[in-house]
């Protein structure tokens, strides 16, 4: 049920919106990919809150590595028939194999993670928290970058190189070594404020109530 029921849904959106409403990244025309974004955004919700959700995929993981491989080979076996990818199958059963496709290699990924990366680390905490800022800054600095790289002489292997690295350098230098440090940049990209510390005598003295006059 969790391999298949969520990748029917997300087929739903793919199925019956997207041919009516193409990706556009416009707010309020591009239907099929909020439709995508959300339900994805709902249903990692959900994982999140529930232990034994995150069981049952730890679980799943080799089916749904399985039926992901197949269901890759399949869709890339219609691109070699026909370049439309769906020449023998329909467009709509089509955009539902995609669409359950999709949802097998996010439960294969988190599965997996589940597994052998579901462990305690001194730089988790920091990681997560620049998840986030990560994920708002990051298509900026492609799009600059890409500016600037389009016209080189350079194959594409090397222009998609340098994009890949320099995102990551510029992001992850810009997040921990400006944005975390600074309150007021840490609401702009979602964070928290930084939790003073306190000293020693000041907690003891909060905790028991004997505050100081």
């Amino acid at each position: 049920m969790i391999l298949l029921l969520p990748g029917l849904w997300l087929g739903v959106g793919e199925a019956w919106l997207r041919p009516l409403f193409p990706t556009t990244h416009a707010f309020y025309n591009d239907w099929a990919s909020h439709f995508l974004y959300i339900s994805i955004f709902l249903l990692g919700f959900v994982i999140v809150s529930s232990s034994h959700l995150q069981e049952r995929i730890r679980n799943l993981r080799w089916y749904a590595l399985g039926t992901g491989l197949l269901l890759v080979t399949v869709l890339y076996t219609q691109f070699w028939i026909s370049e439309t990818g769906f020449a023998m199958m329909g467009p709509r059963v089509y955009r539902y194999i995609i669409s359950i496709n999709r949802w097998c290699w996010l439960l294969a990924i988190l599965g997996f993670a589940f597994r052998h990366l579901n462990k305690k680390s001194a730089y988790l905490p920091k990681l997560n928290e620049m998840v986030y800022p990560f994920y708002i800054l990051h298509q900026t600095v492609i799009i600059l970058l890409g500016f600037f790289v389009k016209d080189l002489a350079w194959t594409v292997g090397e222009k998609f190189s340098v994009v890949v690295i320099a995102t990551f350098m510029i992001c992850y230098g810009t997040i921990r070594y400006f944005i975390m440090k600074f309150d007021f940049l840490r609401l702009l990209f979602g964070l928290k404020p930084i939790q003073q510390k306190q000293l020693p005598y000041v907690k003891d003295s909060i905790e028991t109530g004997n505050i100081p006059a």
